[in-house]
């Protein structure tokens, strides 16, 4: 049996183990985002920018005319806001003063978190056998980084090239879908300098897409 002085070293062992181990975990870990701005106008607050990440604890001021779009990611639903002030927590969000216009539910995004190596939630994409599965039709949102332009190759030919105006790209309804296989979506950012490549895999024809959201660090 422990004597009370050893108990008292070995809990304070524990506690300092622990600490260390909270403190040396990455930052996206700790205070992971919780809803994507998808559009803002005439706000208050003009600290918030389009397709931008917030994490739980942030305020937004829409002041009275304000109106904000987002993408809840603890409900996957699409929302529209008018005026007020929105307060966001690790499990949902709050109003005051505003005016939900728009709560609609939809399907929930994916997220990918690159780093500078091209890792995504911590795997080295170099294979198939490791790559993102998406359907015919993708949709990507970018964070983190500007974005100028994507290409889709396949087998090294390029496929698709979009010249983006905001940090997003839907794929076109009218057009015709990816066929079955393995492709690589090369994220361009300022002046066309490339800034990932990432592998994914078509799997599935048909159906709307979930969002790809594409954190770039």
């Amino acid at each position: 049996m422990l004597r009370k002085s050893e108990f008292t070293m070995t809990l304070w062992g524990l506690s300092l183990a622990l600490f260390i181990a909270v403190a040396g975990m990455p930052g996206d870990a700790m205070a992971a985002p919780v809803a994507l701005i998808i559009d803002i106008s005439g706000a208050a607050d003009n600290s918030v920018e389009p397709f931008t990440e917030v994490e739980a604890g942030t305020q937004i001021d829409l002041g009275k005319d304000g109106r904000l779009e987002f993408l809840d990611y603890n409900s996957c639903k699409n929302v529209i806001i008018s005026g007020g002030r929105l307060a966001f927590t690790d499990k949902r969000y709050s109003l005051r003063g505003g005016k939900v216009m728009k709560e609609a539910r939809g399907r929930c995004p994916k997220v990918m978190a690159l780093d500078k190596n091209a890792r995504v939630g911590g795997v080295r994409l170099r294979s198939s056998a490791n790559s993102l599965r998406l359907n015919d039709k993708p949709s990507f949102a970018f964070t983190g980084h500007q974005v100028t332009r994507i290409r889709i190759l396949s087998k090294g030919n390029e496929v698709l090239s979009v010249t983006l105006q905001e940090p997003q790209f839907q794929w076109p309804s009218r057009a015709e879908g990816l066929a079955h296989g393995s492709y690589v979506l090369e994220i361009q950012g300022k002046n066309g300098s490339p800034l990932k490549q990432v592998p994914f895999q078509v799997t599935k024809q048909g159906g709307k897409s979930p969002l790809t959201i594409v954190r770039l660090k």
